[in-house]
């Protein structure tokens, strides 16, 4: 099971993917995927315009990792088939947080 600080983390992932869908930005599939891989997503949502000031908390990197791991291991298991199972074909914002959703869902921690 995922813990509560890391499940809270990954809805802040969410709200960032969101917000940045919102203000009409995108991004493709396939840099989503390369910022899971390289395990630099978050600082790359801070990159694209993300409210950072809404912080990870003190224990951000230890947070962080657990976190990107989790997403790494959602992001893994739907990449190729995010259309069909997440019911996302354009905005790789908007698979962001379906890949936060499920992850959740799956409620494993890695």
């Amino acid at each position: 099971m995922i813990r509560e600080d890391i499940k809270g983390q990954l809805g802040w992932v969410a709200l960032w993917g969101n917000s940045l869908a919102d203000q009409g930005k995108t991004a493709t599939f396939d840099t989503i995927h390369a910022e899971l891989e390289r395990g630099t997503i978050i600082h790359w949502l801070g990159e694209q315009g993300a409210d950072m000031s809404l912080q990870l908390g003190p224990d951000g990197r230890e947070l962080t990792e657990a976190t990107v791991r989790i997403l790494q291991v959602s992001g893994a298991s739907m990449q190729g088939r995010e259309g069909k199972k997440l019911a996302v074909r354009r905005n790789g914002f908007c698979l962001l947080v379906a890949l936060v959703l499920h992850a959740l869902a799956v409620d494993e921690e890695y």
